[in-house]
């Protein structure tokens, strides 16, 4: 059986724009809160929303600020370089918020509302109308 010998690799395939706005919705993103950690985020997918919401329960899917802490904290990756597991029930969800504090919070909404993934109420407070229904904040 004869056997080819290719000298060069096939050109690539040059990334599309649609390609381009979805690679770069679904990085990472880094802030720093006013205690000096680092926290990396990343933006919620359908899945992620439907886990959220499955977690909040329908008692708490339409308030708004409690869906817009809940958002910023399932957004979470990782604080200070320690891998934060995604929450799996109510109770390591608040954890995770209270964890955060109002400085990691309030970096997370800076960030996302930067990111283009959260609307900006008066005085650059997060709006928690943007957090309605489990497709809020930092989704």
């Amino acid at each position: 059986m004869p056997v080819e010998i290719h000298d060069a690799a096939p050109a690539p395939v040059p990334e599309t724009a649609s390609q381009a706005i979805v690679r770069a919705a679904n990085q990472p993103r880094v802030c720093t809160d006013s205690r000096g950690r680092r926290i990396v985020w990343k933006a919620l997918g359908a899945f992620d929303n439907m886990k959220l919401a499955e977690i909040v329960g329908a008692s708490n899917i339409e308030n708004g600020q409690y869906m817009l802490f809940a958002n910023a904290a399932y957004s979470v990756q990782e604080i200070d370089g320690e891998r934060t597991p995604k929450p799996a029930t109510k109770l390591q969800l608040e954890a995770l918020v209270q964890r955060l504090g109002d400085e990691g919070i309030e970096a997370l909404f800076e960030s996302a509302a930067e990111a283009g993934r959260i609307r900006q109420g008066e005085g650059g407070r997060a709006d928690p109308d943007s957090a309605k229904g489990a497709a809020g904040t930092l989704s």
